[in-house]
């Protein structure tokens, strides 16, 4: 079985959708760690070389068909519904994602964050001046508070929540089958899982109502429409000399791509962050420290602690390609926030 497994893989044979190509890498990561003989017999290495070829090598059409390093990737992209751009090589590492970090920054007036920069470094910051025009500062560190400004009038905020789900991929399964139907979704995670009527079409009160009697009319049950009244909204609030601002998206750099993260007022749970990062506002009216960074970079911190330490080489690599995978399988998943991954 693993002689044919390893003779798929570095061949391309087989289609092999997400599923079934996780199964085979477990089934290597097993046979790696409890055979001996897998080594002595040069298995780990060719898998090893396998794996580098995997993830080095640049995706193009345009790639000989003899290479197999270029027909697993261009095998398993199709099969994943991931974009392929013909005549383009295009290499893993240059794919950029937005994490986000800290989710729901504003969900408590005391929230509080503190950027600083590597030893010798320093933050760029850029958010818009009092006139709209961009304004640029560097800091070597900067404090994110919240700061709650009232409304001259209180506002209405709704929207028709279709189903709860305790996944996302049940609520993208029920999101289906609603625009099925005829009617346009968003998945969001306000707390569960959750499938919108979408606010952009369903933007009155008048059609939020009308819908629902529809779905009503014809039996459904479990949707309804949450509805908020509220009185104050939540800015992002910082002081650089002795202006404070308040400002609803912030971006942030480092010259050297590095940028410390703590949470509270003790700088606790400190976190390193490559790339950049961005203040954003949420579907549910706080915030989202947003972490802009390329694929390459997010695996390697992801996967040390999912794998944990001391395992073998094959072994981590096996994992980096099921994390690979399920980051670019799960881009879609915070559409709703103007995010792709989540960092929990």
């Amino acid at each position: 079985m693993e002689d044919r497994t390893f003779r798929d893989l570095e061949s391309g044979n087989g289609n092999y959708g997400l599923g079934t190509l996780t199964t085979k890498l477990m089934t290597i990561k097993a046979l790696d760690l409890n055979s001996h003989q897998n080594t002595a017999s040069g298995k780990t290495g060719r898998f090893r070389n396998w794996i580098v070829g995997f993830t080095k090598k640049p995706i193009s059409l345009n790639s000989p068909a003899s290479n197999p390093h270029f027909l697993i990737p261009l095998m398993t992209l199709s099969f994943w519904g991931l974009p392929i751009l013909s005549g383009l090589a295009a290499k893993a590492s240059d794919i950029p994602l937005k994490v986000g970090v800290v989710q729901r920054f504003g969900d408590e007036p005391t929230d509080k964050l503190t950027l600083k920069a590597a030893p010798d470094d320093q933050l760029t910051v850029k958010f818009l001046g009092g006139d709209m025009q961009p304004k640029t500062k560097q800091l070597s560190s900067l404090k994110l508070e919240i700061v709650n400004k009232p409304l001259q009038q209180p506002q209405i905020e709704e929207y028709v929540v279709l189903s709860n789900h305790g996944t996302f991929e049940t609520a993208e399964d029920s999101a289906n089958k609603w625009r099925e139907k005829g009617i346009e979704v968003e998945v969001a995670k306000p707390d569960r899982w959750q499938v919108w009527a979408k606010r952009s079409v369903y933007q009155t009160p008048l059609l939020r109502r009308l819908l629902l009697a529809s779905i009503k009319a014809k039996g459904d049950t479990t949707a309804y429409i949450d509805t908020n009244v509220v009185t104050e909204v939540p800015h992002a609030s910082f002081v650089i000399g002795n202006y404070r601002y308040h400002r609803r998206e912030i971006d942030i750099t480092a010259g050297k791509n590095l940028i410390w993260v703590s949470k509270g007022e003790n700088n606790r749970r400190t976190r390193l962050y490559p790339g950049s990062l961005r203040i954003q506002p949420n579907a549910y009216g706080d915030y989202t420290l947003v972490n802009q960074v390329p694929l390459e970079s997010y695996l390697r911190g992801v996967v040390p602690h999912e794998i944990g330490a001391g395992a073998r080489y094959s072994t981590v690599a096996a994992q980096s390609i099921i994390a690979r995978t399920y980051a670019l399988r799960n881009r879609r998943r915070f559409n709703v926030d103007g995010y792709e991954l989540c960092a929990d």
